[in-house]
């Protein structure tokens, strides 16, 4: 067999099988590879990441589902002690969401075709990566940069929401989508006048009243001056919020 080339083709069949293996892999990469140069780019790409330990119907399933021994438990002890069905829980969250992107009221425009990859935190929980193709989308490059942008501003805003209005949702982007400095995202970086600390993620990000894209080779260039704003399109945003 190793005269004949043989083994490696029957290992590789092997391993395909074998979760998170690079065999494993080799479909799943030449699938978006497939749909990237049949279907042209993506339009969107999307990361949803739960934050289960604020999700009071997630509490309120566990309690039930475990018994009244877990009545005062908090929903963060709760998840440890039953992952299992919280990962159920966040995976039907999800397929939810992903019914609703597709479904007819179309928040996106009309999905055709998407891919989707669920990945784990080192907490444990998961959160899923999705890129979408939609119907007659704009394809960046191909279009003119201000159609494109009217595109994006039909279904993308970075505006804060009105308390008064929609206060759940005002309490989500607040608490969700809005950049708040902390050791993670902090570094120490060396200058002539000593360590100063900046954020890895360069926010506070450069202020816009309109939204504008930043081009291919304009991107190259921020990105080798390390500017804020590296990459290949890029929204400046509108309002002073963190977004």
């Amino acid at each position: 067999m190793l005269n004949k080339d043989e083994l490696e083709g029957d290992l590789t069949a092997i391993f395909g099988r074998l979760r998170n293996t690079e065999q494993f892999w080799n479909k799943p990469r030449n699938d978006v590879i497939c749909m990237t140069q049949y279907y042209r780019p993506a339009t969107w790409f999307l990361t949803m990441s739960p934050s289960e330990w604020m999700w009071d119907d997630l509490g309120e399933y566990l309690r039930e589902f475990n018994g009244p021994e877990m009545s005062n438990k908090s929903i963060s002890e709760l998840v440890a002690l039953d992952p299992v069905s919280t990962s159920r829980f966040i995976n039907n969250k999800f397929k939810a969401m992903l019914d609703f992107i597709m479904s007819s009221d179309e928040p996106l425009g009309k999905v055709t075709h998407y891919f989707w990859r669920r990945k784990y935190k080192s907490r444990g929980a998961q959160h899923f990566h999705l890129m979408l193709w939609v119907k007659d989308a704009l394809i960046f490059h191909e279009s003119l940069l201000d159609v494109v942008a009217s595109f994006i501003s039909k279904y993308v805003t970075c505006a804060i929401p009105d308390k008064n209005v929609s206060p759940t949702l005002y309490q989500r982007v607040t608490s969700y989508q809005t950049q708040k400095h902390n050791k993670y995202c902090m570094r120490q970086k060396k200058t002539g006048r000593g360590f100063v600390k900046v954020c890895r993620f360069r926010f506070p990000r450069p202020v816009t009243e309109i939204l504008s894209i930043r081009g291919i080779i304009e991107s190259i260039v921020a990105k080798k001056k390390h500017c804020p704003l590296t990459v290949d399109f890029t929204i400046l945003y509108a309002k002073k919020n963190g977004l």
